[in-house]
């Protein structure tokens, strides 16, 4: 299926089948594209053993409003 990535028992399946048949006929017969059973034969572990957690940049501080220049800190503001 394009589009869809390999699972354990589909990578399972080619590898078996590399034993006895060419590449081409062993994707082929375990439902994966040529090109993903090269990917599999440079690493052959089941995709489930590959996906490592990636590493997120950290959240941004929140900011914080600076106080506008004509009030002053600690002062109300007296409406007449």
């Amino acid at each position: 299926m394009p589009g869809r990535p390999a699972t354990d028992q589909q990578v399972k399946l080619y590898m078996t089948s590399r034993h006895r048949h060419p590449q081409r006929v062993a994707a082929a017969a375990s439902g994966i594209s040529e090109r993903t059973g090269r990917r599999i034969e440079r690493d052959p572990r089941p995709p489930s053993q590959k996906a490592a957690e990636r590493p997120r940049a950290p959240r941004p501080l929140p900011r914080q409003a600076a106080p506008s220049a004509t009030a002053k800190a600690g002062e109300d503001e007296v409406t007449s």
